[in-house]
């Protein structure tokens, strides 16, 4: 595992344009939103909101097993502006209609356009955009929320804010988030 540098980055950059879609592009996204290759190339038009800049990638799709909402960065909207919408498949990245399963195969071309750079893996872009978030003095909380990292410190407030409308409202406004006693302790409803 490694931070690419940024002569790297700009090699990088440089030969998404040989490689052409799908790769090309996949790759700019990559390098624009700091989210994981599945995340990126398996994305589908419709979890896309473009009037209102958001990407809201489903939890079947993130490590962390919650949706992630990504605010879409004018250049980001411009690499999905000029992706091709392909018939009869939601996929923005596919080749005959499926999505992408090659990414081995990519990484060598892009490796071969990139010239004399040390190996590296695609998880290493997203490496790279972390430290560059630090480097740019991004707090920490705010760089791991924009990759997606569970911020556990956020899923117990958010779980206390639900009981907390049980007991000042008596209702939850909606589903009742129940506490385990293994993390928590015993927690009486009844209170």
């Amino acid at each position: 595992s490694r931070v690419l540098s940024d002569v790297e980055i700009k090699a990088l950059w440089e030969a998404t344009d040989a490689l052409g879609y799908p790769y090309g592009p996949l790759y700019r996204l990559l390098l624009l939103s700091g989210c994981r290759k599945l995340e990126v190339g398996l994305a589908q038009w419709s979890e896309f909101d473009l009037p209102s800049k958001t990407w809201s990638i489903p939890p079947d799709r993130t490590k962390t097993d919650s949706a992630h909402v990504i605010p879409l960065t004018g250049a980001m909207i411009e690499v999905l502006e000029s992706l091709p919408r392909h018939a009869g498949s939601d996929f923005l990245f596919t080749l005959s209609g499926r999505p992408l399963n090659d990414y081995a195969t990519a990484k060598k071309h892009l490796d071969k356009r990139m010239g004399e750079v040390p190996p590296f893996v695609i998880h290493d872009i997203r490496r790279s955009v972390r430290t560059r978030l630090s480097e740019l003095g991004v707090p920490h909380h705010i760089a791991e929320l924009c990759l997606g990292h569970a911020q556990q410190g956020l899923h117990a407030l958010e779980r206390w804010a639900t009981r907390l409308r049980v007991i000042v409202g008596g209702s939850a406004g909606g589903s009742v988030i129940s506490f385990k006693k293994e993390t928590f302790g015993s927690v009486s409803k009844a209170q």
